[in-house]
């Protein structure tokens, strides 16, 4: 028996020892997600950082790389890919600004990787000077300040291929000694080449950085990595550097990741399209990692849902923010999963252009992507920040929380997977957005806070382990927790993220609160129809939420919302005055940067907790929260003929969607009462004249009728996306001040509060807002 038992403890203590991989320690003390936040400039870097990253435990930022680069016509975004010195200088900023973007984010635990271009130089027929006055001559193969001459690079006679490029992906010394895509391909073996590169990686070392990925790293030979690395100096702050190395394994060719695990970890790109098969097909899932297809173990893969290569080259065999819910799931069941380290990407928007460059001024100079820095910041012009998704933010703290635990209790069934990571965390989606199970979590009795809901719905688990896993939610069909997880001040421990809007659709019902009195006070919900997108936190003097949403349906159903507050505050009653003529016109812009085939359109009118006449009406026109408008002919040319067809019978401002007997376009019904794209600059043909503020300010111009208005006030919110691919603003928090300051609103919600009669400028997922007269 002795015996026995020594043996059992000598297994268990095997089986929990994390396998070390040299150069392969991100140096982030147990953190295990990094972020691409790709092409940003150092300065947003460094504010995302101590505004937001810092705060959600994120392990580091991998930035885009940093060396002086060609710049091409249009600005292209794989410019950046195209070195010609190894100066720390490139369209995100100087070197001082690096450095400031270091060590801001080191200061609140943020670690910096740098994405190396180490394998070619900027491709021919280009000279000149380059964005930090370097000069080159690419088709002679000069690069003085490196200093590069032709002698620096794989002569020909190193290439298999006849005219020096790659043909065939069967021979390794062909793919590692030719051009990739004509780009001059520098010789790692020289000794000068190796001592240029690494005095590039220890002067960002020296500058504070933590690690690199190497990028095109597959068309490198391994050894010459490896040697580059042995040379490199340690970390300011001790330990070898972090190595992650760009190799695409899928199993396919002569190269396999397996032979670059002694350099670091590798990048996962089958699981890229595993996960992608799995959130279609959940059955998918159950063995998602798969050896015999030559697929990293785990302690050598970098997994990730996408990255900016293979959204834009790949797209049909992964999920990218293109397909926002589908996304969701993968990215959150990714950071649920125990394989690899993980990193979630940071997009900009890009349409069907490939080669667009990030978002930029015309003067070239990028944008700022975060619009308003509070903690409800959100995302603009034209940048994704899928980062900041709950359902994706919200899951670092799990990842974090079941490191070096494995799956128990898996279940995937009719579309429905769960599964506990070890004691730590439980986690649970389903494909039609539906569950309703009773099921073993293997976690100790007591409430948990779901992460996905920021903590607005708890989960019960009986002293057994068992727990009712319930999910009604069609946009974030996801829930998960974790033990020590935040719970007693949700606001405090996550705050109001930017998202898609909570419970797109609600269905009827009651509001119940309960104070701290254990005082109970029930408020009338109407049953609102598909479509509707009220929010679930429309109201006051809360500080913890625990809401549980049901769907749209025929019959009454429940909202049930538990909240802490000193007392409870019944919901006023606000009606219209019956006897009112008062129509006036009333101009709505909303900012937000758009690219070619996206819309944008608003729903609003008043809560109808606020009003009778509002429950149980099954369309707008029933409803006595719905305001009658008609709103106005801009133009007549092409630009203007989605919003000429989708105004046509649009008759209320109202919460429901498409009227009966609205107008579609290309047969795509309205989204709401649509907008249409103006501009300032009076040479363009979607100039309007009421448009002061610049490009990509979205208009609706309309006679609303006042009367239906609370003392001249209404609600607002904004879509925008694709025909069928689109988002809702997440809840805006104006308290009863908005816009200019100067009149308060009849109550707070989770909306835009606009003025009837009046300029009312909006930005899209922001609270700052101005009013104007239009007189």
């Amino acid at each position: 028996m002795f015996t026995f038992g020594i043996i059992v403890l000598i297994y268990v203590h095997i089986a929990t020892i994390k396998t070390q991989v040299e150069y392969g320690d991100p140096h982030c003390d147990g953190k295990q997600v990094m972020v691409e936040l790709f092409e940003w400039r150092f300065v947003d870097i460094a504010n995302e950082c101590e505004r937001f990253l810092g705060d959600k435990d994120f392990c580091g930022v991998q930035v885009s790389p940093v060396t002086e680069h060609v710049a091409i016509f249009d600005r292209p975004w794989y410019e950046r890919y195209q070195p010609v010195s190894y100066k720390i200088q490139s369209r995100s900023g100087n070197e001082t600004e690096f450095k400031d973007m270091v060590d801001r984010c080191k200061n609140v635990g943020i670690r910096i990787y740098v994405d190396v271009v180490l394998n070619h130089m900027t491709e021919p027929n280009l000279h000149g000077k380059s964005i930090a006055g370097s000069t080159f001559n690419s088709t002679n193969l000069e690069f003085p300040a490196v200093p590069y001459n032709r002698s620096h690079f794989n002569a020909p006679s190193k290439c298999p291929s006849r005219d020096g490029k790659i043909h065939s992906y069967n021979q390794p010394d062909e793919i590692r000694n030719c051009y990739l895509d004509k780009l001059p391909d520098l010789d790692q073996s020289q000794p000068f080449v190796r001592s240029k590169i690494v005095h590039l990686l220890d002067h960002l070392i020296d500058l504070g950085v933590s690690g690199f990925r190497i990028d095109r790293a597959k068309f490198m030979h391994p050894e010459d990595i490896l040697a580059i690395e042995k040379l490199t100096k340690n970390l300011t702050d001790g330990g070898k550097p972090f190595f992650f190395n760009h190799v695409e394994d899928y199993n396919q060719d002569s190269i396999k990741s397996s032979e670059y695990y002694p350099n670091g970890r590798v990048t996962e790109f089958q699981y890229c399209r595993k996960l992608a098969a799995g959130i279609n097909n959940f059955t998918l899932l159950d063995d998602l990692k798969d050896p015999s297809s030559g697929m990293a173990d785990s302690p050598h893969a970098l997994v990730f849902v996408d990255n900016h290569d293979n959204q834009r080259f790949d797209i049909s065999n992964i999920l990218t923010h293109k397909t926002p819910r589908d996304y969701k799931m993968a990215n959150a069941f990714m950071l649920a999963n125990d394989y690899g380290f993980t990193r979630v990407m940071s997009s900009f928007y890009f349409g069907d252009d490939t080669q667009l460059s990030p978002p930029q001024y015309t003067n070239n100079s990028m944008k700022d992507p975060i619009t308003s820095i509070k903690q409800q910041g959100t995302c603009g012009h034209g940048w994704v920040c899928e980062h900041r998704w709950p359902s994706i933010a919200n899951m670092i703290a799990f990842r974090n929380a079941v490191d070096g635990t494995g799956k128990r209790h898996w279940r995937n069934q009719n579309n429905q997977l769960s599964f506990a990571r070890g004691t730590k965390g439980f986690f649970a989606m389903a494909k039609n957005g539906k569950m309703n199970e009773t099921l073993d979590t293997g976690l100790p009795a007591g409430e948990y806070c779901d992460l996905i809901t920021d903590c607005r719905k708890t989960v019960t688990v009986t002293k057994n382990g068992y727990a009712r896993i319930e999910i009604d939610n069609a946009d974030r069909p996801i829930l998960a927790f974790i033990v020590d997880g935040p719970l007693s001040n949700p606001k405090t421990h996550f705050g109001w993220h930017n998202g898609n809007v909570i419970g797109n659709v609600i269905g009827g019902g009651s509001f119940s609160r309960s104070t701290t009195q254990k005082e109970t006070t029930t408020v009338p919900v109407s049953s609102i129809v598909t479509g509707s997108i009220s929010t679930t936190e429309a109201v006051t003097g809360t500080t913890s939420r625990v809401v549980t949403v049901s769907s749209p349906t025929t019959t009454p159903s429940t909202i049930t919302t538990t909240m802490t507050s000193s007392s409870a505050t019944p919901v006023r009653t606000t009606t219209s005055s019956p006897k009112c003529n008062n129509t006036r016109r009333t101009v709505i812009f909303f900012q937000e940067y758009t690219v070619s085939g996206q819309y944008l359109f608003i729903r609003g009118g008043i809560d109808e907790r606020h009003r009778s006449g509002c429950k149980g009406m099954p369309v707008a026109s029933m409803s006595n929260c719905s305001i009658p408008i008609q709103s106005h002919d801009l133009g007549s040319s092409g630009h203007y003929a989605a919003y000429n067809a989708w105004r046509k019978g649009d008759k209320f401002l109202d919460w429901y969607g498409p009227e009966p007997g609205q107008g579609s376009f290309q047969g795509k019904g309205s989204r709401g009462t649509p907008a249409v794209w103006t501009t300032n600059n009076p040479s363009d043909g979607r100039y309007n004249k009421l448009n002061k503020f610049g490009e990509h300010y979205w208009l609706v111009d309309i006679d609303v009728d006042c009367c239906k208005t609370i003392n001249g006030w209404f609600e607002v919110k904004a879509y925008v996306g694709y025909h069928d691919n689109g988002s809702w603003e997440s809840n805006i928090f104006q308290g009863f001040n908005p816009c200019n300051g100067t009149e308060r609103t009849p109550y707070e919600n989770v909306n835009h509060w606009a003025k009837c009669g009046m300029m009312n400028v909006f930005h899209f997922n922001q609270s700052p807002c101005q009013t104007y007269s239009l007189k």
